[in-house]
């Protein structure tokens, strides 16, 4: 495939993206979920986004969704390509926003702080959750990938076009110690 149609591809590409994270907002009424202040007694748990860790830390991370799945015979066969890169939120000229989150309705008890990683594609979609430092309890782990792999996203954006993001997400128990 020449340079020409590669540009044309990955332009197609990255207008579908927009397209279909622009219909999924117009469905929405044009406004992301607003949420309401929770009672402080409900609270299951507490979300900080954090600052990612130094860049030659993490630059292997960014990368890996793709280098992570299990690569089919027949794929296998296929040339190669390169993972895609998943800007950090301070890189962006705007950051993913959250249009659809019922973590809160998924009833997951912390009893430790767990970080979290979102690997969120270029139409705001949740791609992968990865655990960064001790993974919790099988159970748990199942329930945190699934709430936190459900929340969509208005994608992030840079040079005017939505690209995939990496976020870095602490959780923390309740105050009080759950």
């Amino acid at each position: 495939m020449g340079s020409r149609q590669r540009s044309i591809w990955a332009a197609g590409l990255a207008l579908s993206a927009a397209m279909h994270a622009g219909a999924g907002f117009l469905l929405l009424g044009g406004e992301a979920q607003q949420r309401g202040p929770h009672e402080p007694d409900a609270a299951l748990m507490m979300v900080r986004l954090v600052a990612a860790p130094p860049a030659a830390a993490t630059a292997a991370a960014a990368r890996a969704p793709a280098a992570a799945a299990a690569v089919p015979a027949r794929a296998a066969q296929a040339p190669a390509r390169a993972a895609p890169r998943y800007y950090l939120p301070e890189e962006l000229e705007r950051e993913p926003i959250v249009l659809r989150d019922r973590t809160a309705e998924a009833g997951i008890e912390l009893a430790a702080p767990c970080v979290l990683q979102l690997f969120i594609d270029a139409g705001g979609r949740v791609v992968m959750v990865r655990f960064e430092g001790a993974q919790p309890a099988p159970a748990l782990a199942r329930q945190l990938r699934a709430a936190f792999g459900a929340i969509e996203f208005v994608p992030g954006v840079l040079g005017g076009k939505p690209v995939p993001v990496r976020l870095r997400i602490e959780l923390l128990p309740p105050a009080g110690g759950g």
